[in-house]
């Protein structure tokens, strides 16, 4: 696995490690809800990544019919329904720790599915990057009393099976020789274009009518579309062009540990044992980046 690639992945992970400072940013000081905000997040990608396309490369902006199938499925399942159904188990009674837990069950399901669809070799250094990682996620979201409900319970586990499909759909596209920008651009489009339900349902033409500074409101909303999912997409996108989808899932570990961070210099606490399990998350991170012969056998993705 290329080290470039290896770095691409990490940085989408910090990035999207920062969706809460500017979740917090539409909530707290704009007044709309985290479903609302994931909207916008949504749009907002989509529409920078189509002027950016056509200032940069018009061609990339072109796919053939044969690839809308795949797209739309990445948009719809991999980054729609994952957001819906997540925000969704935290509105369920359930607590965001547990939910961030199940939700990172993913790399979990990105392994099995790997070996079904692309028949990748499940290796003993794989599996013990992923337990320690894992581990390290538990230790980090855990630090308060979890609660729970069975219906939260399953709409976590449901987001984090949408989650993992991003890994197998958008390596099913890269496949295909599509740039890692034509199939963020497109996921992000059809994603949108099933925004358009929730943006009516939840009343939100209203909403942004009443937003008293809307110059303020437009920055923030173009930074968080443009930091919290414009460049980690592109760059897990670009990162699977040159590694596995479960490696790349594994290394996606540093997205709560970059939230972890991020929370510290917002005044949160951080208490012995998240530094253990940044610890132990940094440290899978490595073992699954080093040369191992004789655990990692002939894997070389």
């Amino acid at each position: 696995m290329n080290i470039i690639n290896s770095i691409y992945i990490l940085l989408a992970g910090i990035f999207w490690g920062s969706m809460g400072l500017f979740v917090h940013v539409l909530t707290d000081t704009f007044g709309f809800s985290s479903i609302q905000g994931a909207v916008l997040r949504i749009t907002s990608c989509a529409l920078i990544l189509f002027v950016f396309l056509l200032v940069y490369n018009k061609k990339l902006l072109k796919i053939s019919v044969r690839d809308i199938p795949i797209l739309a499925l990445n948009g719809l399942i991999s980054v729609l329904l994952m957001t819906v159904f997540y925000f969704s188990s935290i509105s369920s009674d359930t607590s965001m720790s547990i939910s961030a837990v199940l939700l990172y069950t993913a790399p979990f399901i990105v392994m099995f599915l790997s070996c079904i669809f692309f028949k990748e070799k499940i290796t003993f250094q794989k599996i013990v990057a992923l337990i320690i990682a894992f581990a390290g996620c538990c230790l980090v979201s855990l630090t308060e009393p979890g609660y729970s409900t069975p219906s939260g319970i399953i709409l976590a586990l449901l987001s984090a099976v949408a989650y993992a499909l991003y890994s197998i759909f958008g390596s099913m596209a890269l496949k295909r020789n599509l740039e890692p920008f034509t199939v963020t651009f497109y996921s992000f489009l059809f994603a949108s274009l099933g925004c358009i339900v929730i943006f009516f349902v939840t009343d939100m033409p209203k909403k942004i009518s009443g937003v008293e500074n809307l110059p303020v409101f437009a920055l923030a909303v173009f930074a968080t579309g443009l930091i919290t999912a414009v460049l980690p997409f592109v760059l897990y996108t670009k990162g699977l062009s040159g590694t596995s989808p479960a490696k790349a899932s594994i290394m996606a570990y540093i997205e709560p540990i970059s939230a972890c961070v991020f929370g510290y210099f917002r005044g949160e606490s951080m208490t012995a044992l998240m530094i253990l399990g940044i610890c132990l998350t940094l440290a899978s991170i490595v073992f699954l980046n080093i040369k191992i012969p004789h655990l990692s056998g002939k894997d070389k993705q």
